[in-house]
């Protein structure tokens, strides 16, 4: 059950991952109409109907950006990136961990798993929070994948790190259940080759009495 558990969580992180990466990648952040062309823009380049231009920021030399918009949109970015790549960390660690390859990989699975919520969590509230202004503007799919990865990535987390830690426990428990079990037998089996040897001994006495008497 605990193995199956753990298998579920990693695969939960990998859909976590190919969420973020869609979402990172893909131009539909926010949608609009202007006049009767359908236009939409993401973290790389904004589009209208087949026409596209790519954002390249220069927050410190270009004059004309808003220096808070130029800033979020960095930030954003970088947390994005953050989040594949603890994703993916998280992912191959919980993998490892749930093909019984890597005991050792749970606390590092943990806390990549950690910072892989967090970073898309954090993108996502900095966007939220300087929302594109306009008439008809709607959040797009891409931005709808990136808060399925954080929510994903985030029960992974918890799933993961209950059955590990509660995994670990029992495991704790049931090796200190077995070496006390072997530590009883041992003392019994010591008891019985010491009473096998009083006996002897006394047999030996008794055989070397008759043996004199005579």
């Amino acid at each position: 059950m605990a193995k199956t558990s753990v298998q579920i969580a990693a695969f939960g992180m990998g859909a976590a991952l190919l969420f973020y990466i869609i979402g990172t990648a893909t131009e539909y952040w926010v949608t609009w109409k202007l006049f009767s062309a359908n236009c939409y823009v993401g973290l790389w380049q904004s589009c209208c109907e087949t026409t596209c231009t790519k954002i390249d920021l220069d927050c410190d030399k270009d004059s004309n950006q808003n220096d808070t918009n130029c800033n979020n949109l960095e930030a954003i970015r970088a947390f994005c990136v953050l989040a594949i790549l603890t994703s993916l960390g998280a992912f191959l660690l919980q993998f490892a961990v749930a093909l019984d390859k890597s005991t050792r990989a749970v606390n590092w699975a943990i806390g990549f798993s950690m910072f892989a919520w967090f970073s898309g969590m954090v993108a996502m509230a900095i966007f939220v929070n300087d929302p594109p202004s306009g008439d008809d503007i709607k959040y797009g799919y891409s931005f709808g994948l990136i808060v399925a990865g954080f929510v994903i990535s985030f029960l992974s987390t918890l799933l993961f790190t209950y059955v590990s830690t509660h995994h670990h426990h029992y495991h704790h428990h049931h090796y200190h259940y077995r070496s006390q079990l072997l530590t009883n037998q041992m003392c019994d089996l010591c008891v019985m080759q010491s009473r096998k040897s009083r006996r002897r001994f006394v047999h030996f006495i008794l055989i070397e009495s008759i043996a004199r008497g005579r």
